[in-house]
């Protein structure tokens, strides 16, 4: 082999190898909201279970399963006007895994109530990770 043959085989090499780095880099550079969502989700359903909001959660549910192939997950927090349910999402990380049936109560707890374990107007949808 003489040197400039060399040279290309080298330059050859190199650039595979470049390219192949990009394609690995790519890969793992995906986005988790490509990725979304690859573990159970829950719904907190804030309002006892078998009425309405029950129901439409079910439905909703469902529909996210079947799209998914991930079990979806209704859970049933009532009590203290909503408040129950709502802390327990507010507590909950912010990582779309798990959601809430918002109803009026949500939005009438704060005038109704001078303590709260959230703040309703400062509830975060989405953090930077």
């Amino acid at each position: 082999m003489n040197k400039n043959s060399s040279q290309k085989w080298l330059l050859g090499s190199l650039i595979a190898s470049i390219f192949a780095s990009c394609l690995v880099s790519q890969a793992a550079a995906q986005s988790a909201s490509d990725r979304y969502p690859d573990k159970p989700i829950k719904i907190i359903v804030p309002l006892a279970a078998g009425g309405a909001v029950d129901f439409v959660a079910r439905v909703i549910g469902q529909k996210m399963q079947d799209r998914s192939d991930q079990p979806v997950i209704i859970e049933s927090r009532p009590s203290a006007s909503t408040l129950i349910g709502a802390t327990a999402a507010a507590k909950s990380p912010a990582d779309g895994y798990t959601l809430i049936v918002s109803v009026r109560n949500h939005t009438t707890n704060p005038a109704m109530r001078t303590k709260m374990s959230y703040n309703t107007l400062k509830v975060n949808t989405r953090r930077s990770s």
